[in-house]
C-alpha cells in the first residue's frame, strides 16, 4: 500500500488532534463511544497524511451535528402562517467543518507558512485559527427544547446563510437578518480580503460567526435568552421571520 492510501493509525495521531475530538464525545454526551475508537480511522484528502488529520476533529464533530440537526428542524418547523416570531444566532467558534477547500486554496496552505502570528486574527496563526474545534449545541439546545416552544432550528454548515436557514422557514415566509448584527470572526474577514470573495458568496460558504440559529415566538424571547445565557450560550438577536418570497433577505 503506498504512502498515500495507507490509513492512519489512532495510536499514531497528533494529541493536539484526538484530544479535541474526545473532548467533543464528552460534551455531547457520548462517552460510551469512545472505546470502539480504535485501530484505523481510513480517511483520504487531497493533501498530504499530515495535513488530512489537521482537520479531523471537525469531520467528526459535524457527524454527529448534521445527523441531530434536521430531525430538530423537522419536529420544530415554522408554522405555514406569518406569525411574530424572532431568530436568535448562536455564535461559532471558527470555521467549523466546512470550506475547507476554498480556505486551503485561499491562504494556499501547502506552500504557505501558516504558523505564524497573524495581526488580523489578534496574533493567533491562521493554522492555530483554523484548527479552533467546532462548537457543539447540544445542551443549550436541550435545555431550549426543554423550556420553550421552538420554531425552528438551523445548523449553518456548509452553504452558509442561503442554503440551510431556509430549510426550516416554509414557503412564503423568509428570515430578514440584520447583517450589522452579525458578530462577524476575524477570520471570515480575512477569508474575504485575501480571496477576494465577494460577500455573497462568502454568505453562501461560510457560517461568517453563527453556527446554528433558532427562531421563536416573540412571547418567548426573553425566555429563550435566559435559558441560553444560563447554558453557556452567548445568544443574540439576528432577525425576524417575514412574508417573503426570498427564504434569506440580507440587509
Amino acid at each position: 500500500m503506498d504512502k498515500k492510501s495507507s490509513p492512519m493509525r489512532v495510536d499514531k495521531v497528533d494529541k493536539r488532534v484526538l484530544g479535541p475530538v474526545l473532548m467533543g464525545f464528552f460534551i455531547m454526551g457520548f462517552c460510551d463511544i469512545v472505546a470502539p475508537i480504535s485501530g484505523r480511522i481510513a480517511t483520504e484528502f487531497p493533501a498530504s497524511q499530515q495535513a488530512a488529520v489537521s482537520f479531523l476533529p471537525t469531520m467528526v464533530f459535524l457527524w454527529f451535528l448534521v445527523l441531530s440537526t434536521p430531525l430538530a428542524a423537522l419536529m420544530n418547523r415554522i408554522g405555514r402562517k406569518a406569525m411574530s416570531m424572532i431568530g436568535y444566532a448562536f455564535t461559532s467558534s471558527g470555521v467549523h467543518s466546512n470550506g475547507f477547500s476554498l480556505v486551503r486554496k485561499v491562504f494556499d496552505v501547502e506552500h504557505t507558512n501558516i504558523q505564524s502570528p497573524c495581526e488580523a486574527l489578534g496574533g493567533a496563526s491562521i493554522g492555530e485559527t483554523l484548527l479552533t474545534p467546532t462548537k457543539i449545541y447540544v445542551k443549550p439546545m436541550l435545555a431550549l427544547f426543554d423550556q420553550v416552544r421552538v420554531k425552528g432550528v438551523s445548523h449553518i454548515t456548509g452553504g452558509g446563510f442561503y442554503e440551510n436557514i431556509p430549510r426550516a422557514i416554509p414557503d412564503g415566509l423568509g428570515a430578514k437578518i440584520q447583517k450589522s448584527a452579525i458578530r462577524i470572526l476575524p477570520i471570515f474577514d480575512l477569508i474575504a480580503k485575501t480571496g477576494h470573495i465577494p460577500e455573497r458568496d462568502m454568505f453562501n460558504t461560510f457560517n461568517m460567526g453563527v453556527g446554528m440559529s433558532v427562531v421563536v415566538a416573540k412571547e418567548d424571547a426573553e425566555t429563550a435568552l435566559s435559558v441560553l445565557q444560563a447554558n453557556g450560550e452567548d445568544a443574540y438577536l439576528i432577525g425576524e421571520i417575514v412574508a417573503s418570497q426570498d427564504k434569506v433577505i440580507l440587509e
